[in-house]
């Protein structure tokens, strides 16, 4: 747990990274955190921790605004997780987990592929502080870790047959269907004109009434693709009411929305089902191996902690 004292300074560190990451906070870098057996925790690690992952978010293609979700919980977790990354590091130590630089490498290259150029690469870690070794350095021990808890951890788990089924029985709900409908749609906007919106709208709809192909139709007015498959609930009402009261093949008239008019065409209509156990088994089995996953984990690690002198500063 991280004290309160320690919460007050990470907070607004975090948030200072974040927004200038270009500026370094050296005052703070040689503070303790904490210690875990013969090693510390300094502010520096837990930079070097907070820029290495947010490296690697980018290099997963993550957007700006899930980065700063997933950052905005890390003055909470920050030092926890590092107190555990070093515990296992420690671990993996003792029983001699190599990475070979293969690995690394390739994860490297992972990397500099989400920038335009190795100069951008370059620029982004010495913005952020990090040399090339130091981001080498940290991706070996994320392995590491990901090698030792595969090994403790992970090869222990097994779902069997009859857990499957038993969560089938006692979550029919969450596998059934709702009705839906395979829509084709013509959308026109009301952003730069409404009333040139309503005529070009209606214009469309009048072709349609002639009986014109819809996916000509379409291809002409439509500002956007068609809806395609929806379920009952996932519309708005004006919407819902008018296209789950079409029959196959019927079109809708002129519907009004806030942003624009819509025009639909009932591809398909497909009744409300209950999937088989068959069809979502390795569904359910994920599910059921996460959460003994995360059961194992902390169980483990707990060990790990009850094994280790911990002391984090005040």
């Amino acid at each position: 747990m991280v004290s309160r004292n320690i919460k007050r300074l990470l907070v607004p560190l975090i948030l200072f990274h974040f927004l200038f990451c270009t500026q370094s906070i050296y005052a703070v870098d040689d503070a303790i955190l904490a210690v875990v057996n013969d090693s510390v925790i300094t502010f520096q690690e837990l930079n070097e921790y907070l820029r290495t992952l947010y490296l690697q978010l980018k290099a997963e293609g993550k957007s700006e605004t899930q980065i700063q979700k997933i950052i905005d919980d890390l003055p909470m977790k920050g030092l926890s997780n590092l107190i555990e990354d070093k515990l296992i590091i420690q671990e993996a130590k003792k029983k001699g987990v190599v990475v070979r630089e293969k690995i690394v490498d390739e994860k490297l290259t992972e990397i500099r592929k989400h920038y335009p150029s190795e100069q951008d690469f370059l620029n982004s870690l010495l913005q952020n502080g990090l040399t090339l070794t130091d981001l080498k350095n940290k991706i070996t021990e994320q392995y590491k870790i990901k090698f030792l808890v595969d090994d403790e951890v992970q090869s222990k788990i097994f779902v069997n047959p009859h857990e499957v089924t038993d969560y089938y029985q006692q979550h029919l709900n969450d596998f059934r269907q709702k009705e839906r409908l395979d829509l084709d749609s013509i959308y026109v906007s009301k952003s730069k004109d409404s009333q040139a919106a309503k005529i070009k709208a209606e214009k469309a709809l009048g072709l349609l009434r002639e009986r014109q192909d819809f996916t000509n139709v379409a291809k002409e007015y439509s500002e956007s693709p068609s809806i395609g498959v929806i379920a009952k609930g996932e519309m708005i009402p004006t919407i819902e009411n008018a296209v789950f009261n079409l029959k196959e093949g019927e079109t809708s008239s002129l519907i009004e929305v806030d942003n624009g008019y819509y025009v639909f065409k009932v591809r398909q209509k497909l009744p409300a089902t209950q999937a088989s156990l068959e069809e979502v088994k390795d569904h359910i089995k994920e599910i059921i191996f996460n959460r003994k996953f995360k059961e194992h984990y902390q169980s483990w690690v707990a060990k790990l902690k009850d094994q280790a002198y911990i002391e984090i500063k005040q």
